[in-house]
């Protein structure tokens, strides 16, 4: 799009061929009446000189009308036609970044029972399907204690899905979950018992329903407390879960590792937990 205050050159009939150094025009826009889309209108154009200018050559102040059609100068207005050799350009697209994304929120669609909510972890395996566990507190089915929360995400609806609690604890929480895609995930966590060993907790998740998936033993011996914060997989066949261990003499980071059929524990060098893990891809 010329813009006012541009200088532009133009021949002023057949005889002038301006781009292999003959005698043509300038002269400054003073004004523009195109439309961006299919440049068609007017120009104005304000001066005319010799290009390239010639002794004794100088702008007048005269106003020359325009006609200009697919960005090319035509003609004077009511006057005798010009032949353009340098072509306007149309105007630069212009490039609307897209819109940041934004978060929303979304009510979950809770038990009226529950008292104390808490969302622990999430995945997403696609764009349309998300994961999120934790738990939930004060539910009158189980004393008070907390019972684990599992609620997915589809095509922009949240549904509470069911998970299993294992046998004897007396309160459960999902701390982390991870999923290879939406009939594949693996949450962890911890079983509180309040007498004997509270060991982690994992659960799978089969595309229609969580399953147990049990971790066997104490990493610490007995009367130890045991607790997967944290989980990531590669395959169904392969994941790596994180948290601690401790008992009333010794505390120490955790970690599991799932091989597509059973858990296996390991006890950390260094006290403290271990929350968060993430592996991209696993080399054999």
């Amino acid at each position: 799009m010329p813009l006012i205050g541009d200088v532009i050159s133009f021949a002023a009939s057949s005889d002038f061929s301006a781009p292999d150094g003959s005698p043509g025009h300038v002269g400054v826009v003073s004004g523009v009446a195109l439309d961006p889309t299919t440049g068609n209108g007017t120009i104005t154009v304000v001066g005319e000189n010799q290009y390239p200018p010639v002794a004794g050559g100088g702008y007048d102040d005269d106003a020359f009308p325009m006609t200009v059609s697919g960005w090319q100068i035509k003609s004077f207005v009511g006057g005798n036609p010009y032949i353009q050799w340098l072509v306007l350009p149309p105007p630069a697209p212009t490039t609307v970044p897209p819109a940041a994304p934004k978060w929303t929120w979304t009510r979950l669609p809770l038990p009226h029972h529950s008292q104390d909510v808490q969302l622990e972890g999430i995945s997403c395996p696609t764009t349309t399907f998300c994961v999120a566990v934790g738990a939930l507190g004060g539910v009158t089915d189980n004393a008070g204690y907390s019972q684990p929360l599992s609620a997915m995400w589809k095509d922009g609806t949240w549904t509470l899905r069911n998970v299993p609690n294992p046998a004897g604890a007396d309160g459960t929480s999902l701390q982390g979950v991870s999923c290879t895609s939406p009939s594949w995930c693996m949450a962890v966590g911890q079983a509180e018992r309040l007498r004997g060993s509270s060991p982690a907790h994992a659960v799978v998740w089969n595309g229609a329903s969580w399953v147990p998936s049990t971790v066997q033993g104490s990493a610490l011996g007995a009367n130890d407390f045991d607790d997967l914060d944290g989980v990531s997989c590669t395959t169904p066949d392969w994941c790596i879960a994180v948290g601690f261990s401790e008992s009333s003499s010794h505390e120490a980071s955790l970690a599991a590792t799932w091989n597509g059929h059973a858990w296996s524990l390991s006890v950390g060098l260094g006290k403290g937990a271990v929350s968060a893990v993430s592996v991209e891809r696993l080399t054999r």
